[in-house]
């Protein structure tokens, strides 16, 4: 910009020391009118572009993963976004909820004894952990003896039971999980029964709520970047629809070619994700930069430059804005008329 500026100031002195030398007065005589000469500006290499920025949200169908069942105060939430097995998810009154690879609900206290598929999943658990046994359907000596020995490094009571409530089975792991951080968060107060951990069942849908005149901005199919810290995605401006209650457009984010703005590195695109995007509304280019003012037409509709001494170069604009142009056909340290006129 700083650059643009002081090409603009270039121009109009320029201009005005080519003004101002358009009469010659002489003592004793009438004004004698002097041929003015045309004002002129030295092509430098510069760059033009627009862009605007909005911030985005995301949109992800989702499946219930987790009700949480303890009741208390939330003591840990964990900040992370991807789990994988033996990871917690949160604590309640110092009891750690943990996730396992499984798709069989728990749904019962677990104590020795006892056979099933939740506690083969509880085994597994231990043992990703890194608890000594085998990983199967028995809860017998050994995995009451883990149990105990995870509680107490754990800070638990030790009673070599497994609450209802402490394990999460997750069907694919690692994956993307989400909490309803309006609801599990540190300090909170639960007493059973809150939706509280959830899995994606589709891919993100990225949009901008945008009003009506900032929509109207927004060129179609315009590249857009999109940034969540040091995540990084490309996409184009796709379908708008308008919200008649709410006056607002939303502006859907497609990936390049369309689809998806991700497939497989879609971390980073959870509801509740801050992305900002940027919206090339010119593209930015660069090259030989000239005032548009020094631009003429002739009457086929090509577009030339006029030098210093008069003589024309055909030039092809190849971006332009705020009263600037970036040309191919004339080259940087060439002085041209400011307002192209010839002899």
């Amino acid at each position: 910009m700083r650059r643009i500026i002081a090409f603009f100031l270039t121009v109009l002195v320029a201009a005005g020391l080519g003004l101002g030398a358009g009469y010659v007065v002489l003592r004793g005589e009438e004004a004698v009118p002097v041929k003015a000469a045309p004002a002129t500006v030295t092509v430098e290499t510069g760059s033009v572009g627009r862009s605007l920025s909005f911030g985005a949200s995301v949109d992800v169908d989702s499946t219930t993963l987790a009700t949480n069942v303890l009741p208390g105060v939330v003591t840990f939430v964990a900040e992370d976004q991807v789990f994988s097995a033996g990871q917690t998810l949160y604590e309640v009154g110092g009891l750690p909820v943990g996730v396992v690879d499984g798709d069989v609900p728990f749904y019962r206290d677990l104590s020795r004894g006892m056979t099933g598929a939740d506690v083969k999943q509880l085994n597994a658990y231990l043992n990703a952990l890194g608890y000594p046994g085998a990983v199967d359907s028995d809860f017998g000596p050994i995995a009451e003896k883990n149990v105990r020995q995870w509680q107490k490094d754990t800070g638990q009571p030790v009673t070599g039971t497994v609450q209802l409530g402490q394990l999460v089975a997750s069907p694919s792991l690692p994956a993307e999980l989400t909490f309803d951080r309006k609801v599990l968060k540190k300090g909170a107060l639960l007493a059973g029964g809150e939706v509280v951990v959830s899995a994606p069942a589709g891919t993100a849908r990225v949009f901008l709520v945008l009003n009506e005149s900032q929509q109207a901005l927004l060129p179609a199919e315009a590249q857009v970047r999109l940034t969540n810290g040091e995540h990084e995605w490309s996409g184009v401006v796709g379908e708008t629809r308008k919200n008649e209650e709410s006056f607002t457009y939303e502006v859907e984010i497609q990936g390049v070619g369309g689809g998806t703005v991700c497939d497989d590195d879609c971390e980073g695109l959870t509801p509740g994700s801050e992305l900002q995007a940027i919206i090339e509304i010119v593209p930015q280019v660069s090259g030989p930069l000239v005032p548009r003012s020094a631009i003429m037409t002739d009457a086929l509709g090509a577009t030339y430059v006029v030098d210093a001494a008069g003589e024309r170069h055909d030039v092809v604009v190849l971006g332009a804005s705020q009263g600037v142009a970036v040309v191919d056909g004339i080259d940087v340290g060439s002085e041209i008329r400011v307002f192209g006129e010839g002899d």
